[in-house]
């Protein structure tokens, strides 16, 4: 039994999930009809969000590791669908159900774009007390504007001007998180810019103590995934945030989105107005 939870563990294939209800039997929905002709090709670009520290020594399998990084990165990720598939091959064999045969999901290229500084941002003190230095409220202000340049970008080429923001529970790598909202962005037809925040879980301390880690580091992002909420939501022509969590990421989650709610009060404002999260 342990032999063969270890083997599970170890494995690296991510067969894609079968095809939902909703694309079957004689009501089924139609697919991909929507998508924009540039994303109607295997890879699929996904933006990313993390505050776990880059891995070490070139790792091609997982780009960042499970340590906690005190700044938080965003970037480009791709998820590939078989090998060699050509687009027409990939969209029928994403409507077969029952599959009969396996469709691998990889994590190809990653590409980091902008970080912000790290936390606790430095604070100085002047006459009027103390206030946040002059330099690391620059450094805050530019990669806010690199974030919203990025997703300006991807909400010009899709058809819905929504995000779609995935945050995993524990035990789970970036590449698990990234493979993840990969299928799940392909099921939606292709339609919305998917991205992911990717917190410090998935570490290899045991069970017991994986667990109690994954946990900490769960409230240490909670910070991180505030402000990209925040970010994301006042870029110029976003309409809106859709929002799914999974086990401890429905805390981290929610932990972000009351302390934007709590800010949203202070201003006079509501959160679904000052977020443009979906209800």
């Amino acid at each position: 039994m342990l032999a063969t939870l270890l083997l599970a563990g170890c494995t690296s294939t991510y067969p894609m999930m079968p095809t939902p209800v909703l694309y079957t039997g004689a009501q089924a929905r139609s697919l991909f009809t929507g998508a924009p002709a540039e994303v109607l090709a295997p890879p699929l670009d996904l933006l990313f969000f993390t505050d776990r520290a880059p891995a070490t020594g070139g790792n091609d399998f997982d780009p960042y590791s499970a340590d906690r990084s005190r700044s938080m990165a965003f970037g480009s990720t791709t998820v590939l669908f078989g090998e060699g598939l050509t687009w027409d091959t990939l969209v029928r064999e994403s409507l077969v159900f029952p599959r009969k045969h396996s469709l691998d999901l990889a994590l190809g290229p990653t590409k980091e774009l902008g970080r912000f500084p790290g936390i606790p941002y430095e604070v100085t003190m002047t006459e009027r007390g103390l206030t946040r230095s002059a330099a690391v409220v620059d450094a805050h202000e530019a990669a806010v504007q690199g974030l919203q340049t990025e997703v300006s970008r991807r909400l010009a080429s899709s058809p819905r001007k929504e995000v779609v923001l995935f945050v995993h529970g524990v035990a789970n790598t970036f590449r698990d998180t990234a493979l993840t909202m990969g299928e799940l962005c392909h099921f939606l037809g292709r339609e919305f810019v998917c991205g992911i925040f990717s917190w410090p879980a998935g570490g290899t301390r045991g069970f017991l103590f994986g667990y109690q880690v994954d946990y900490e580091s769960s409230l240490f992002a909670a910070e991180h995934l505030r402000k990209t909420i925040r970010a994301i939501a006042e870029t110029p022509g976003l309409e809106r945030i859709h929002l799914i969590a999974h086990s401890r990421g429905t805390d981290v989650l929610v932990t972000a989105a009351s302390d934007l709610n709590f800010e949203a009060y202070t201003k006079e404002a509501t959160s679904r107005t000052a977020t443009r999260l979906a209800t």
